[in-house]
């Protein structure tokens, strides 16, 4: 039989017995039949020859070396059930992985499914779940041709997907696009969207999505009683410490004291550099009530960040009655250095609390502690005899 004269019901009936792999393809190209106007151009055909595959196949079984060889409509129909069908949805990062589009199919796909080519989608239902497919194969042309096309429908989980995937893959030029559309879009101009989007950056810890959303103004960076900065300085990033201290919004003290200040984050971390920028505030106070980052850095043992906050005049070794010389001393977890550190600074009492410090020493023995205790008392004594 002729291929050219098979009627189209025919050819579909053979058509939708092909197994959807590579033959698939070179069926479709082998020559301009009613059978390849089904598999190249026949979306509705495509849609339901996947539906029949899945009933007795599941959906990997279509293979990474027959996916770049499908007809696009295949490839529509294949992330049609990626976005509408939960259990394929919920592995969609692993299949995006496996089934990856080019930037072209990116915005092919967009197109068709947001401009209504494709009958069975219901876009006001699946808006967020397309936008995420999309955002899973990073094509900025394809999210810039779904954010500004007029079907789009907003809401603001589809906002924050948005701005969540433009953040957390470091895509600058994606991010400035989406600010820029929120200012013309007004469905998409809500500052709920915008406010947090500092301390998402900051985050992932990408410095130059953080100084272009400070420029932009409209998202807090002190947000959370200063999240932002907290958040920074416990993860050691500096540049990002730098730009926000440099913005007026941002106090490096926090207004609560159920919260814990950034230099105490940097201090029980080890964040040598982040201490002395923060200490370079004059609005800082490493002292604060309840949170004193010299306590903190003598607890965990930070022998360098305490001897950048000892020399600070505005941090006192003897206050509490020298707790920071007690915590150093404890019998838990004594620390020969610290305590030697903290005696030459020459401010805490190693008599303090009736000498009982230099007596759990002794009773614990620990010859260390006491040398460096006793050697405390012998200057404060020389010191007070010159006085």
């Amino acid at each position: 039989m002729n291929l050219h004269s098979i009627p189209l019901e025919i050819a579909r009936l053979v058509a939708v017995r092909l197994p959807i792999n590579e033959d698939l393809a070179a069926a479709a190209t082998a020559s301009n039949t009613q059978l390849t106007r089904l598999l190249l151009f026949d979306f509705s055909f495509a849609r339901a020859h996947l539906t029949m595959h899945l009933m007795t196949h599941p959906l990997d079984t279509i293979s990474r070396n027959a996916w770049p060889l499908l007809p696009f409509t295949y490839k529509c129909a294949v992330y049609e059930h990626l976005i509408t069908d939960l259990k394929y949805y919920n592995t969609r990062d692993a299949k995006c992985a496996l089934y990856p589009l080019s930037s072209k199919h990116s915005v092919k796909l967009a197109s068709t499914l947001m401009g209504g080519s494709w009958a069975h989608f219901d876009l006001e239902q699946h808006t967020f779940q397309l936008m995420d497919c999309l955002c899973s194969n990073a094509s900025a042309d394809a999210l810039k041709l779904a954010v500004t096309h007029p079907n789009m429908v907003w809401t603001l989980a589809t906002a924050r997907l948005l701005f969540l995937h433009a953040i957390a893959g470091n895509r600058p030029d994606s991010l400035k696009f989406l600010l820029t559309q929120t200012r013309v879009i007004p469905k998409f101009g809500a500052t709920a969207y915008l406010v947090p989007l500092i301390e998402t950056a900051t985050q992932f810890g990408h410095a130059s999505l953080v100084q272009q959303l400070l420029l932009d103004g409209r998202s807090d960076p002190a947000i959370n009683d200063g999240a932002p900065l907290r958040k920074a300085a416990s993860s050691g990033n500096a540049a990002i410490v730098r730009l926000l201290l440099q913005d007026a919004r941002v106090h490096p003290n926090p207004i609560s004291h159920a919260t814990k200040p950034a230099i105490v984050e940097a201090a029980c971390r080890g964040h040598e550099e982040i201490v002395r920028l923060l200490l370079a505030d004059p609005r800082t106070d490493p002292s604060l009530p309840y949170w004193s980052a010299l306590e903190q850095a003598v607890k965990d043992r930070r022998l360098a960040i305490v001897q950048i906050l000892l020399q600070d005049d505005r941090v006192d070794p003897a206050a509490n009655d020298s707790e920071v010389l007690h915590i150093a001393c404890s019998s838990w977890n004594p620390d020969e250095e610290l305590v030697g550190v903290l005696i030459a600074d020459g401010r805490v009492d190693p008599n303090c609390r009736a000498g009982a410090l230099l007596l759990t020493a002794i009773s614990l023995g620990r010859p260390g502690i006491v040398d460096a205790l006793m050697e405390g008392v012998r200057a404060g004594r020389a010191k007070q005899s010159q006085g």
